[in-house]
């Protein structure tokens, strides 16, 4: 998938995947009341670019029923630690190493 955002094209066949997990949201139902819905899943799965960009390729409707989705989002290496660091702590070493870290 290709996405143009703020003048740069981000591509998922020539980025580098280097990471991926599955993130929930809420879909309000419209015949629920106010407040009530479902937690739905998606997968994320986070690239980043030869020029040391990152992004979010987002899909979602591979494992329901429901009509597929997908999009990019691009996103910065900070918010791409914190997510890492807290789903995977050996993968944030092995990517990012302990600079930023103390031992307990």
């Amino acid at each position: 998938m290709k996405k143009i955002i703020n003048n740069k094209i981000y591509d998922t066949e020539k980025a580098e995947l280097i990471y991926e997990y599955r993130h929930s949201f809420f879909v309000q139902n419209i015949w629920l009341p106010k407040g009530y819905g479902f937690k739905e899943w998606e997968n994320v799965f986070v690239y980043k670019t030869k020029n040391g960009n990152y992004f979010n390729y987002f899909k979602y409707g591979d494992d329901f029923n429901y009509q597929d989705r997908e999009r990019i989002e691009e996103t910065t290496l900070d918010n791409i630690k914190e997510i890492i660091k807290k789903l995977n702590p050996d993968k944030y070493i092995e990517l990012f190493g302990k600079i930023d870290l103390e031992e307990a």
